[in-house]
């Protein structure tokens, strides 16, 4: 274990990214880190022959958009927002705005931050469930978070787990809203197909198809709670630009294929790597479609695994508790090789650590 981390001294950003105030800590120029912080699709959609128009031209409704979204979502109950982090701060508000007394928030332990702090905002009473809620706690709630699959623990509820839920807030009239951003490479596991009257569905353009730049989500849910959001949303809200791609994305069915076996690929050569490294540690490998969790049981071991990754330029997400990492995807061959060195290069260095601490513990020839 590190004798002293200087690295401590340093307020960690809430969320992956950031990595200018890392490579300012660190000494290390930004062009040479590894950053796998965040759960961004790395070979993400490349739009192709952007008219000068769309570049000029106020955004347009009619643009076939919405049409491109159904078509991809499966339903006719689409609004197209500024990303889903946008319709997560928001949707509190506008649905207590709605008289609808959502005062009691059921939220997971481990999840999503924007999701607390966007009730809290709203002086929401908050309580945590861990995997599920328990039949208890849905019967005291007006509304329910689900984050499916959940980052960062990768738990993936069933379908039908999900519309059970729903139902049994829907007999005290409550919510539950269903934060999907990482859905898109299992498509067969949301529950948009099967979206009910108390459901909320939100989705992200970020995640799969790697345009977080864009800032384009969408809300799926019945047309009042459409009608109430829409109404919140400010004129030209999503950019020309970003409503071309995004459409363009949406419609890409060849690109869509070929970038799901990509990253099913690619999780899988992630998790060998994590698996070979983390060999001799007491932790917990749990891996979604775009990112890999690992827990420790040694407090302060993730700590020091961060670090020493820092020092040599690769750059994963420390947890918010501080007990696990989270490492995102790499494109490039020789990335995929330089964390795999890494990695084991930091492996040798906490064995040996550990070897020496034994040494002088127990005082052995």
């Amino acid at each position: 274990m590190l004798s002293a981390n200087p690295f401590s001294i340093m307020q960690h950003p809430e969320h992956g990214g950031h990595l200018h105030e890392y490579a300012e800590h660190y000494g290390i120029p930004q062009h040479a880190w590894l950053d796998v912080s965040t759960g961004i699709n790395p070979k993400g959609y490349l739009p192709t022959n952007i008219p000068d128009n769309i570049w000029t031209q106020l955004p347009q409704e009619n643009d076939g958009l919405v049409l491109a979204a159904q078509k991809y979502y499966g339903t006719d109950q689409v609004l197209m927002v500024p990303g889903s982090s946008w319709a997560i701060q928001t949707l509190p508000q506008i649905l207590q705005q709605q008289s609808l007394g959502i005062q009691r928030v059921l939220l997971p332990k481990v999840g999503y931050g924007e999701h607390k702090k966007a009730w809290l905002k709203q002086k929401a009473t908050l309580d945590f469930y861990d995997d599920i809620p328990t039949d208890e706690q849905l019967v005291w709630a007006d509304a329910c978070v689900l984050i499916n699959p959940n980052n960062p623990t990768t738990r993936l509820l069933d379908p039908q787990l999900v519309v059970g839920i729903a139902k049994v807030l829907e007999r005290q009239h409550g919510l539950l809203i269903v934060d999907e951003a990482f859905m898109d490479a299992q498509p067969h596991c949301s529950v948009v197909s099967q979206l009910q009257e108390n459901m909320i569905v939100l989705r992200s353009l970020g995640k799969f198809f790697g345009l977080a730049g864009l800032r384009v989500g969408s809300v799926m849910a019945s047309q009042s709670i459409l009608q109430s959001v829409q109404n919140a949303l400010p004129p030209w809200a999503i950019s020309n630009v970003s409503r071309y791609v995004a459409k363009q994305a949406l419609s890409d069915v060849y690109w869509i294929a070929a970038n799901n076996y990509w990253i099913q690929q690619n999780i899988q050569r992630l998790v060998s790597i994590c698996a070979q490294a983390f060999c001799h540690e007491r932790s917990l490998i749990r891996a979604s479609d775009l990112f890999v969790t690992v827990w420790f049981d040694e407090e302060g071991a993730a700590q020091a695994w961060h670090h020493h990754l820092c020092c040599h330029g690769v750059y994963c997400r420390l947890l918010d508790e501080n007990n696990g990492l989270r490492f995102g995807l790499l494109q490039y061959p020789e990335d995929w090789q330089r964390l795999h060195k890494v990695m084991s290069m930091v492996q040798s260095q906490r064995m040996l650590s550990t070897v020496t601490t034994l040494h002088n513990e127990y005082d052995l020839e």
